[in-house]
Formats: structure tokens, C-alpha cells, sequence
């Protein structure tokens, strides 16, 4: 049969619009806003959450282009290889222009999935068709932090509709001390909130975090230390993590088991630094061997998600390169 009118650029142009599962966080980064796919380790998946045809967009058991696991030497115990994403916000111009045939060119290079909510232009149900086709899967959306405490309903509907139970939130930079304070207990209520129905929230981290503190902690420990880890988990960008001044393998074992997902990031060498700071995985200053290290030593790191905001090639190139680098590195 004919595959014309059943190809994914065709249902693009066919369906009715449905609401893209992206918030608009407040006082949040709005491009980095994402979440998680739906294998997540807590227990409590609420009720809502399946009503609203969560957890429909099953996890694939293998990567694209990957084995599923590392080969064992004899007698050993097969360790099951991190599955790695790409964060939408890397090709974001070229999702402008054809987000189908992005989505097939991400897919083409070996990606397991993609963070980021409904692409603009595109349906939610044709985002899930076009993943399916190309055999990845939604690693996420996001929440800001007043649905999360004032509408939890609106994110339980988001979740439900790209079959995700994991959100990620992030604050601006200009809070003040007080604000943070403020903020955090506002915060940790949401996340009540969204444990209470099944819903993990995950923070992102920027530079200012950890550059700006609350009492004698940075705002990124702070905000940790003030919530259960029942309630929120960390996305640590380990990128925003060097660039604020702290060292990104420490910052993983610190928070082990409690980061299940990595933003795979790295920053160019000066002076190149100071026109666009970014550099593709494996081409910049970061360690690596210590970032691998202690994300695989801990328990529940569920995906490293490869992002990067500039460039100084086509977007998916670097994207291309990033993924050579970490299938060299033997993580897919």
C-alpha cells in the first residue's frame, strides 16, 4: 500500500490543533523547560494520571542504533547502558522550519529520545506519531512553579497527554535572598502537590545557583536541602554546573540518587568562550571520565541528555558530533 497519506508529514497537515504540553514557566529559562518519559522509579503513579492516558508512550528497551548493554566478561553482571536524548532546544531553528524532518534527522543520528514539549506548529498527537516512526520516544515536558502549587490539575492534563510523569522547573536569576526563601517554600508545596499525584519534579539548574547563595548555602543546595527528595529531584546541567564555579562530578555524587537525569553539556576553551561559550560534547574543558564516572557509580541516572545552545556549526551538526563523541566514549 501506498504510504502517502499515512506518513507523518501528512497527519501534520490533517489533524485539528491540540494544546502543546510546554507552560510557559514563571520567571523560568522557557527554553530549557522539559521533564521525563514515563519510566520513573516512584511507586506512586496516581489515578488522575492514567485517566488522562499517562504512561502511554512506552520506554523503547534499547537505544537506537545501540545494544542495550554493555557486553559482560564472563561471570559478571550485565550492566544496562544510560540511554542518551537530545534536548529540542539544540535544533530549535531547524524545528522551525521542518520540525518532521528534524525529528528524523535526530533520529538518523542515534538518539534515543528528545526532551522538550509539543514543537510549535505541531499537534501533540503528531509529535508522539513522528517519534513513534523513527523509534524514539518524549523524555519530557516542564511545569513552572505556580501550575505545579496553584493548578495541579493543568499539569497532571500536560503529563497525561505526552504519557510523561516527570516535569522539570527552574527560577530566574534575579531573585534575592528573600525571594529564594519565598520561592523555595512556594515550591516545595507544588511539589507536594505533584507527589501527591504521581508527578516527579525535577529542578534545572543555571549558573546562578550556585553562584548566589541563602545564608551560607548555595541557592541550588538550599532549594535541595528545603524539600524532601521525595518531592524533587535534580537535572543538573553540568555545563551551568562548571560555569558556575563548582565541579560537576562532585555536584553528581553529592545529589546520588537523586539525579536521574544529566544535561550533557560542554564549554568551549577560552578565548572562544566569550563569543559563544558552548562547545560540542567531548570538544571543550569538561572531564568527562569524572562526569561518567559518577553519574554510572550512583543509583537512578535514567538518561543523559545531550543540549547545547550555541553553535558555531549547523545545530545538527553539533548534535552529530556530541553523539559520536559519547558512542566513542561506549555510552551508546
Amino acid at each position: 500500500m501506498a504510504r502517502d497519506e499515512n506518513t507523518a508529514s501528512a497527519r501534520v497537515r490533517r489533524r485539528a490543533p491540540m494544546a502543546s504540553c510546554m507552560p510557559a514557566p514563571d520567571r523560568v529559562c522557557a527554553a530549557h523547560v522539559s521533564a521525563s518519559h514515563a519510566a520513573c522509579p516512584s511507586a506512586r503513579v496516581g489515578e488522575a494520571l492514567y485517566a488522562a492516558g499517562a504512561l502511554v508512550h512506552k520506554r523503547r528497551d534499547r537505544p537506537r542504533n545501540s545494544t542495550a548493554a554493555q557486553t559482560p566478561h564472563a561471570g559478571s553482571v550485565e550492566m544496562a547502558k544510560i540511554p542518551v536524548g537530545l534536548q529540542i532546544y539544540t535544533v530549535r531553528e531547524q524545528m522551525a522550519e521542518d520540525p518532521v524532518a528534524t525529528l528524523k534527522a535526530v533520529a538518523d543520528i542515534g538518539y534515543a529520545g528528545v526532551e522538550g514539549g509539543t514543537p510549535s506548529g505541531m499537534t501533540t498527537d503528531d509529535f508522539l506519531a513522528v517519534l513513534s516512526d523513527t523509534g524514539m520516544q518524549v523524555i519530557g515536558g516542564g511545569a513552572s512553579a505556580a501550575d505545579l502549587q496553584n493548578d495541579i490539575q493543568k499539569v497532571v492534563d500536560n503529563c497525561g497527554a505526552l504519557g510523561i510523569n516527570t516535569v522539570m522547573m527552574g527560577f530566574g536569576g534575579n531573585l534575592s535572598e528573600s525571594e529564594w526563601r519565598t520561592s523555595v517554600a512556594g515550591l516545595a508545596k507544588g511539589c507536594a502537590n505533584a507527589a501527591a499525584n504521581g508527578i516527579r519534579v525535577l529542578y534545572h539548574n543555571h549558573a546562578h545557583e550556585l553562584e548566589q547563595k541563602v545564608g551560607d548555602e548555595a541557592c541550588l543546595d538550599y532549594l535541595l536541602s528545603n524539600i524532601p527528595a521525595s518531592d524533587i529531584g535534580a537535572e543538573l546541567d553540568v555545563y551551568w554546573v562548571k560555569t558556575g564555579g563548582e565541579d560537576p562530578g562532585e555536584y553528581i555524587r553529592k545529589y546520588a540518587g537523586r539525579t536521574p537525569f544529566l544535561h550533557i553539556k560542554d564549554r568551549a576553551p577560552s578565548p572562544a568562550d566569550e563569543e559563544c561559550p558552548f562547545a560540542e560534547v567531548g570538544h571543550g574543558i569538561l572531564d568527562w571520565d569524572d562526569i561518567f564516572t559518577s553519574a554510572e557509580a550512583q543509583p537512578g541516572v535514567e538518561w543523559y541528555i545531550v543540549e547545547q545552545d550555541r553553535w558555531t556549526r549547523p545545530p545538527i551538526e553539533s548534535a552529530r558530533l556530541s553523539f559520536e563523541f559519547l558512542a566513542a566514549q561506549g555510552k551508546v
